[in-house]
């Protein structure tokens, strides 16, 4: 069975995006990460970037050998709660989600991975001190 397309904009963008040539004839381009991460797919899972794949397939590791236990991913901590503001409306919670969470020789561990340049953005940092305040007893860890 064959198909007549008459102009390149009637494929779905869909099928335009998986393929460069079609992106620049079409006029469509796909959004980059500015850090150039690229999303990974491991064992069904979509990360953030390679380097978190490969961070959590170590973890993974870790716990088979019993180095570390109960790992989690994309755990997420609460910063501030919500509150009605002054003006009588609603203010959502700020959120911090952990790349993973595990415990390691009895201590409560939360991991991010970050390269260099992700570790300068300003939101980054600031939710990084909070969690650092409000979760005093929780180690946090950067992982390049």
């Amino acid at each position: 069975m064959t198909y007549r397309i008459d102009s390149i904009r009637e494929l779905p963008e869909s099928i335009i995006k998986l393929n460069p040539q079609l992106q620049s004839l079409s006029g469509i381009v796909s959004k980059e990460n500015k850090y150039h991460a690229k999303k990974t797919v491991i064992d069904d899972i979509t990360f953030d970037s390679s380097r978190e794949g490969q961070r959590y397939q170590e973890l993974l590791l870790l716990q088979r050998t019993g180095q570390i236990s109960g790992l989690n991913r994309q755990t997420r901590y609460e910063l501030q709660e919500g509150f009605v503001g002054i003006s009588g409306k609603w203010v959502n919670p700020i959120y911090y989600v952990a790349d993973a969470d595990y415990w390691e020789g009895g201590q409560h561990v939360v991991e991010d991975t970050k390269s260099p340049p992700t570790r300068k953005i300003k939101s980054y940092q600031l939710k990084r001190k909070m969690f650092m305040k409000r979760y005093s007893d929780i180690i946090f860890r950067e992982v390049e």
